[in-house]
């Protein structure tokens, strides 16, 4: 335990370093933009064509996480160049050996993002992701927590384990796209590049359709006012950008094939006209989604969530953005960061894990479902506080009961995991909400109340032993006898404890999740950057620190 003077020392040297990291940033960038600022391909266009690459590179070998990862680094990378005065009025032609010099800068920006995350991480001091540092020695040692879970729950939905129907589903609709593709003649696929095949476009919005249904319901905002609009919309990039890669890739005589073809621009009005061309949404609409999905310079979020870029009345993107995309996480995760109400949240997205779960475990004869149960009357009747069970599980073979707290804060995730605000919500869950629910469930009568007095649950509830755990969309965190799993992980733990007889074994499954653990590990694993900070020797497991003139 680190005494006061000794936190307040450890913190007076993590500022210190954080000034001295975003010194060292502010100064790449600085250069970079000094040398490049007059040149559109180093300042936009070659960023976006390497992502593109990289992207496809990451994808082929089936690291998909590090996607992610890459396009908030050149999200970031864009941001932070658009800060500098940047010529409008800048003509651009694809330029390889300009290309192949940016392409020796691509692995800074990585290695700059990185040390921003670095500095974020620096700013924690409460957390159970905080740093670890060292100063009781000759050389102040920073160590990054090693964070291990019991179960390693980002296989899980990137793999499909959850929903293995689901996940075959899917692969059979890109499968029909890229055989459509594959079985056109050469007029055929010249109809489609002007967007005139509707077949395909219908085909290609099918395609979309299936990552819009995990939203749940018919969500609404200031910037859809119609879900099926919107699905159109991203229905139809997902087309064109299919047809470049395709075409791209399969060198078809007389369609373009150029290196900065993996970077779509048109101006406005052309990128509306053949929008609206090929899918007849009111221009008013085209307008409004073009305004939502144009990546802001002066805000937060990343090219997941918004994937035009518009600069001097022209609008770029790459196929990735849409073709890689996991809408039913960004769409929601864009509002938030561009500060949107989404007006029916609560009944759309946030009743969507609910009924996955429920959905899944309905199937089970023994299992009884109670889902957004409201008990605030019946508990004011009785002087306690009211609140609202998102779901219960009532096993009636084994006389069990879990309440499960459904939550999906897009802020713990923005766009990594952020250990502050998962703990604060952790604590607010288990301190307050879950313990409004034991005490309302202490009485026989309000279990058989949330069951709408179920003859079943009426015969057994006298014992029932009752057990709580939290649900997240995308995030896990055990500690003690608190646990908080994602619902993918729900899902696959319904699979594995259901038995061949058609029983889930819902006891067994909540022995699981309580046996699971969150590890927080402070050994050296890493390489580590030595250096000198104001006459301090430092050494720093995971932080770059030192960049390449750009």
């Amino acid at each position: 335990m680190k005494s006061d003077i000794q936190l307040q020392k450890e913190y007076d040297f993590r500022q210190k370093l954080i000034s001295d990291i975003e010194g060292r940033i502010q100064s790449f960038i600085s250069s970079y933009c000094l040398k490049y600022k007059s040149n559109i391909g180093f300042m936009l266009v070659y960023p976006l064509i390497r992502l593109e690459e990289r992207c496809f590179e990451l994808n082929q070998g089936g690291n998909l996480s590090w996607i992610e990862d890459e396009r908030y680094a050149i999200s970031w990378f864009i941001r932070q160049i658009a800060k500098f005065s940047v010529s409008q009025n800048q003509s651009y032609e694809f330029n390889n050996t300009e290309y192949q010099l940016f392409k020796n800068v691509y692995p800074q920006i990585k290695d700059i993002w990185d040390d921003y995350q670095y500095i974020i991480r620096l700013n924690d001091m409460n957390s159970y992701g905080k740093y670890d540092i060292d100063m009781n020695s000759d050389v102040i040692q920073i160590i990054r927590p090693a964070i291990m879970h019991t179960m390693i729950d980002s296989a899980i939905y990137g793999n499909g384990l959850h929903d293995r129907e689901g996940m075959a589903k899917d692969k059979i609709a890109a499968e029909k796209v890229s055989r459509y593709l594959q079985t056109r003649d050469l007029q055929q696929l010249r109809k489609i590049a002007l967007g005139k095949d509707k077949d395909f476009i219908e085909l290609c919005i099918t395609r979309v359709d299936k990552d819009f249904s995990k939203m749940g319901g018919n969500i609404t905002s200031a910037y859809i006012e119609n879900l099926s609009n919107l699905r159109r919309f991203i229905g139809f990039l997902y087309s064109i950008c299919q047809f470049q890669l395709f075409s791209k890739f399969n060198r078809i005589p007389g369609i373009g094939i150029k290196k900065d073809s993996l970077v779509f621009s048109y101006t406005q009005s052309e990128f509306i006209e053949i929008t609206y061309k090929a899918i007849r949404i009111p221009i008013e609409q085209l307008k409004l989604f073009i305004e939502y999905f144009t990546f802001p310079t002066d805000n937060e979020g990343t090219l997941q969530e918004f994937p035009l870029i518009l600069h001097n009345e022209k609008i770029y993107f790459i196929p990735s953005s849409f073709l890689l995309n996991d809408w039913h996480f960004n769409i929601p995760n864009g509002h938030y960061y561009k500060k949107i109400e989404i007006t029916n949240r609560n009944n759309t997205i946030a009743h969507t894990i609910v009924q996955w779960v429920a959905d899944r475990a309905e199937k089970f004869p023994n299992i009884v479902i109670s889902m957004e149960k409201d008990y605030q009357k019946v508990a004011h009747q009785q002087s306690l506080d009211g609140s609202e069970i998102d779901l219960a599980l009532y096993d009636l073979d084994k006389n069990v009961l879990l309440i499960i707290e459904c939550k999906w804060q897009e802020n713990v995730y923005n766009p990594t995991e952020n250990y502050l605000n998962i703990q604060r919500i952790f604590n607010k869950v288990f301190k307050k909400q879950l313990p409004t629910h034991e005490k309302f469930l202490r009485r026989k009568e309000n279990i058989d109340y949330i069951f709408d007095y179920d003859q079943r649950v009426v015969e057994k509830s006298n014992n029932v032993d009752i057990h709580y755990i939290m649900l997240d969309k995308r995030v896990q965190y055990h500690h003690g006898n608190k646990h908080l799993v994602t619902v993918y992980m729900m899902l696959l733990l319904i699979n594995i404890y259901a038995q061949d007889d058609g029983i889930l074994r819902l006891d067994e499954l909540i022995s699981k999740v309580e046996s699971f653990e969150t590890e927080v590990d402070y050994e050296l694993l890493g390489s580590c950057t030595e250096f000198i900070l104001d006459g301090d020797k430092v050494s720093a497991e995971y932080l770059n620190y030192y960049y390449l003139e750009p």
